[in-house]
């Protein structure tokens, strides 16, 4: 069982305050920041039952599962903005 539930509240609660008061812009950015955590905080879920399932132990689960289920999730938000948002080149910075 993971403890970070509380820390994962204090640091949404305020984002999502935020972002119901600021324009649509910087709103997405917001959504897009939380859905970033919420993934990460899933992975510590996902990789946790991959583990249990698969019978390994605390030491091969984190050099084996946890790298994997963690960079899949990580892309999944990413993903998900591209596909649904289908933003203009200009508007994706670094690109």
């Amino acid at each position: 069982m993971n403890y970070i539930e509380n820390i994962y509240v204090c640091l949404t609660a305020p984002v999502i305050i935020a972002a119901i008061c600021v324009p649509y812009r910087p709103r997405r950015m917001m959504l897009f920041l939380l859905a970033g955590m919420t993934a990460c905080l899933l992975s510590s879920y996902i990789s946790t039952f991959l583990a249990s399932v698969s019978g390994e132990g605390l030491f091969e689960a984190s050099f084996t599962i946890a790298p994997i289920v963690e960079e899949i999730m990580k892309l999944l938000p990413i993903l998900f903005v591209l596909l649904v948002f289908e933003p203009r080149r200009e508007d994706v910075p670094g690109y």
